[in-house]
């Protein structure tokens, strides 16, 4: 994304997010990253996310409740309810989906939701080494 889409996306999250802790950092590589400070939760902007997508999955933060149940396994276990969102639809889901999902699928992510795919494919073997990344034991 080039400077001016980047910075006119600024501009549309300060103006509909005008009273919300938000920290946004900006890439020369076209790349957007928002910090939730208070909900401890960080969010990649894609090229390819419509303004309605990025507006929801910034919602969807916003008002993240600590107490929801993950919407694929329904587990409330504050631990394993690091959540994680998916960037096109704002769906999310526990720590242990994901980590099924990333070993399924040999390191590409598949949103169960909207069907969106990221990351990439890795070999047998280095598939637990990505669990353990996910996890932030190495």
């Amino acid at each position: 994304m080039n400077e001016t889409a980047q910075n006119n996306i600024i501009l549309k999250i300060k103006e509909n997010f005008p009273n919300e802790k938000i920290q946004i950092k900006k890439y020369k590589s076209g790349k957007l990253e928002l910090w939730f400070k208070e909900q401890n939760s960080m969010m990649k902007i894609l090229q390819e996310n419509t303004w309605d997508e990025i507006k929801r999955n910034i919602t969807a933060r916003l008002t993240n409740d600590k107490s929801t149940i993950c919407s694929i396994c329904s587990t409330e276990d504050a631990i394993k309810m690091r959540r994680i969102f998916c960037n096109k639809c704002a769906n999310n889901w526990c720590i242990d989906c994901y980590i099924n999902i990333f070993r399924t699928n040999k390191g590409l992510i598949k949103c169960p939701f909207c069907r969106y795919t990221y990351g990439r494919q890795v070999p047998d073997y280095a598939v637990e080494l990505g669990v353990q990344e996910i996890l932030g034991t190495l």
